[in-house]
């Protein structure tokens, strides 16, 4: 049977990871449309070039996954910050997390934000080379 902490270390570790393969394949997606944007004459060549806008869409979508993931982070030292600063003035020694306060919220929303900002970009991009790979 599992601890509290034992499911919270797993959850802690798990999110780590999640944020890490965000940013892995968020480079990736903006280097491939990068690639195929500006490739030239040792760019890839397909029969039919990919979408302009959907390649600039895969990349613009990932670059914003990249900037809410550090918003995320940004907003977890703030919250931390807010945290240790209130039970150090309240002269505590067991500090708690406020799940209503505005940074934690917005900590929340950034990490589930720059996942989906994320799969949009790779199905933007999945389309474009799609059309190309199937015209």
């Amino acid at each position: 049977m599992a601890s509290r902490k034992d499911i919270q270390d797993d959850i802690d570790f798990l999110s780590d990871r999640i944020s890490t393969q965000v940013r892995t394949i968020a480079l990736s997606v903006i280097a491939i449309a990068w690639l195929f944007l500006v490739g030239g004459k040792d760019g890839p060549i397909l029969r039919v070039p990919p979408s302009r806008d959907l390649l600039l869409w895969a990349g613009a979508l990932s670059l914003g996954a990249l900037i809410v993931d550090y918003l995320q982070y940004l907003m977890g030292y703030l919250d931390g910050k807010r945290v240790l600063r209130e039970g150090e003035r309240d002269k505590v020694t067991d500090f708690h997390y406020d799940y209503r306060a505005t940074t934690y919220k917005l900590r929340t929303w950034f990490y589930w934000g720059k996942q989906g900002l994320l799969v949009a970009g790779v199905v933007a991009l999945a389309l474009a080379l799609g059309k190309s790979l199937l015209a």
